[in-house]
């Protein structure tokens, strides 16, 4: 476990498997944000950031510049949609993206879609 301070509280965060590397080549530190841990990069001023899982630290996707983060936001809320409501099971939902898309089932997580595959999950789920 990895042990950081957050204010006056103490909080134990899981020691994760993998270091994800930073787009800008630096390596990225676990912290703590305000929606539970994530990945931020030690380079000063370099603001790429993305999540982590909360019980084990594992990388959520890729570093992700704001508007990239932003966009993933948007996507997620599209799809989420699709499953959400009991249209289809999450499992389900995702396969039927990753046809949409074209892409293997596999490589089919949001949390590491660009700016331009984000825009078309948007689309694919109006």
């Amino acid at each position: 476990m990895v042990k950081m301070e957050i204010g006056k509280t103490n909080m134990k965060l899981p020691t994760p498997t993998k270091t994800p590397t930073c787009i800008c080549g630096s390596e990225m530190m676990l912290t703590t944000g305000a929606f539970g841990p994530v990945w931020v990069c030690r380079a000063h001023g370099c603001p790429e950031v993305h999540g982590a899982h909360k019980h084990t630290g594992e990388p959520l996707g890729t570093p992700a510049d704001k508007a990239t983060r932003q966009m993933r936001i948007l996507a997620h809320n599209a799809f989420d949609k699709k499953w959400d409501n009991g249209e289809m099971s999450r499992s389900s939902a995702y396969n039927w993206l990753s046809h949409a898309l074209r892409i293997p089932a596999d490589k089919c997580h949001i949390g590491s879609f660009d700016i331009a595959m984000c825009k078309r999950v948007i689309e694919i789920c109006k």
